[in-house]
């Protein structure tokens, strides 16, 4: 019998509240999400090239996890095309290796000058290129100092060096591709369209609202959001081609479409008096011309078919707008000429955006159809230079340090060194970057060192080993899903997989791994220290030199230079962009 002293008994809490919390735990700790999902991917892609490593009996079996954790991507086609652009890259890397080791192996201050100069070449490359083609020219430039790592001191071992750091990267992608295409979702088709039409909408609804151009309301906060939003296109169409041969196929038809977007948002008419004739007679006009830009927005949101209503609709505009624009008389040329000039300049508005909306009924069609001519952008040589010559200073730098204190780990710092500056070369706030390179490479010296003396020695069998080391690598993969903490993670990854080296057997060396750590925070701190002091990145001076060559490109159209039309509007779109 119970005591009537005893306290009662909780009451057992209602079913409905036990499921709700328990939702709540699960969302909390983010298993059954896209998050989730990413990290259960990335785990397993690189369990499998570590496995794969290990049969192959590889002299690194561990670079091949960390290629994995250095392509890994929510999204199936970031994966893939970083994956072929670098497997490109490392290739290329690999030849140089071959060549400097071949003619400078002996004469290490020469073989310093040739990898510095060949990863200035690169970054620069880099700088200038957009996408996964910058990547892989950027892998092709720091590949000499992970495939000639160790090899200075037995250049004998050179061939073995510079074949197993491609083996190894070959891998890494063949692996975490073959996991992505059969466990990840192909969504970027969708987002696309979806991403186009939602700007294509929202830029008609701007330019009913905004009569006059982009001159007319330089404070427009919506339009010139807009503005900076268009070329994000771009950026996801990257992905896609990656992704679908489909999408490839249609790239240039929505890149048009994308620079015609913005040609429409930075257009209208030009800013008239508001008593003059030509200001009064385009304001009779302009209330049926808002009217069919907003019936267009309305349009979009019904699809494909809802797509070719507006063109209908903006095109039937057109034609009455011209015809009523043919129908006004006005005594004074000036005044006359400055209505046609209005006049035109809305029409352009409107075939822009028609333009616009063929790139999207393209993206919407069962087959493609159009290949118009290809987007110029805009490439910043000055920008281009500078991040070349930081690199190769940095190189250079790094290397003097490590034959001067004859260090025998010294070679790790170019190894690090390499892929840090050439990353953030162009960065917004390549320092902040660097930091946060930091606070990842601390933060995995302290787990490297756990799971090398404290887990892996007591381990035995592959199947406890990926057991350990996904404990290590979940909260690096989880922090690159995060934008915020995404380099601290990259760097933890890397440094992690690195100093801990697990490799078959495996041979614990504590004198190693302190030399090995202090080098690679070493290096970190040279790589902030490099883009603090070394040609430091200023963003108003960057701002400064664009416009200078917006208004020099300008110019020289008055001068008499006379370039393609397309590809010069296109050019400086994309700088104002």
């Amino acid at each position: 019998m119970r005591n009537t002293a005893d306290p009662p008994a909780a009451a057992p809490a209602p079913p409905g509240r036990l499921s709700r919390a328990t939702a709540a735990l699960l969302a909390r700790i983010d298993i059954f999400t896209p998050r989730g999902a990413y990290v259960a991917r990335s785990i397993a892609a690189a369990a499998l090239a570590l496995g794969v490593a290990f049969l192959l009996e590889l002299e690194t079996p561990y670079s091949a996890a960390s290629t994995v954790l250095l392509v890994i991507n929510p999204v199936q086609g970031a994966v893939i095309g970083k994956g072929v652009w670098r497997v490109v890259g490392t290739i290329a890397g690999m030849l140089v290796a071959f060549v400097l080791m071949g003619f400078f192996a002996q004469k290490p201050l020469l073989f310093i000058l040739g990898f510095g100069f060949w990863l200035g070449l690169c970054v620069a490359g880099m700088t200038l290129l957009r996408h996964f083609r910058a990547s892989g020219t950027v892998v092709a430039g720091y590949t000499i100092g992970l495939a000639t790592y160790g090899a200075m001191q037995r250049p004998e071992l050179t061939f073995e060096h510079v074949i197993g750091r491609g083996s190894t990267v070959a891998i890494g992608v063949l692996c975490l591709s073959l996991v992505s295409m059969l466990f990840a979702t192909r969504g970027v088709r969708m987002k696309l369209e979806a991403l186009v039409a939602r700007l294509a909408a929202s830029a008609a609804r701007a330019i009913a609202v905004q009569r006059g151009g982009i001159a007319a309301a330089p404070g427009d906060d919506q339009r010139l959001a807009l503005l900076a939003g268009v070329y994000g296109i771009d950026d996801l169409l990257a992905l896609g081609k990656a992704e679908s041969e489909d999408l490839a196929q249609r790239a240039m038809a929505v890149r048009h479409g994308m620079a015609s977007l913005f040609a429409a948002l930075a257009g209208g008419t030009p800013p008239l008096p508001a008593d003059s004739p030509g200001a009064r007679a385009i304001a009779r006009l302009q209330p049926r011309l808002e009217a069919a830009w907003q019936a267009a927005a309305d349009a979009l949101a019904d699809g494909p078919a809802g797509t070719l209503r507006a063109l209908a609709l903006l095109g039937n505009a057109r034609l009455r707008f011209r015809a009523a624009l043919n129908a006004i008389v006005i005594a004074d040329p000036r005044d006359e000429a400055a209505l046609l000039i209005a006049g035109e300049r809305l029409c352009e508005q409107i075939d822009d955006y028609r333009a616009a909306l063929e790139g999207l009924a393209e993206l919407q069609r069962p087959r493609p159809q159009r290949r118009p001519a290809p987007v110029r952008f805009h490439r910043d040589v000055r920008s281009a230079l500078e991040n070349g010559v930081r690199s190769m200073c940095a190189i250079v730098i790094t290397g003097v340090f490590w034959i001067a204190t004859a260090w025998n780990q010294g070679d790790m710092m170019l190894l690090v060194v390499a892929p840090y500056c050439a990353l953030l070369a162009t960065a917004g706030n390549p320092a902040a970057g660097a930091k946060a390179l930091i606070k990842g490479t601390i933060a995995a010296v302290p787990a490297a060192f756990v799971c090398a003396f404290g887990i892996l020695p007591r381990i035995d069998g592959f199947p406890l080993l990926v057991v350990a080391l996904a404990l290590f690598w979940l909260p690096g993969i989880y922090a690159t899903s995060v934008p915020k903490t995404a380099l601290a993670g990259l760097a933890y990854l890397v440094a992690f997989n690195t100093l801990n080296a697990a490799t078959n057997p495996f041979r614990p060396d504590l004198g190693l791994f302190l030399n090995q750590s202090v080098a690679w925070v070493l290096a970190t701190f040279i790589t902030l220290l490099t883009f603090q002091l070394i040609l430091p990145r200023n963003l108003a001076a960057d701002t400064a030199r664009l416009r200078r060559t917006i208004r020099d490109d300008a110019l020289a159209l008055l001068a008499g230079r006379q370039p393609a039309a397309a590809g010069w509007q296109q050019r400086q779109q994309h700088r104002i962009a």
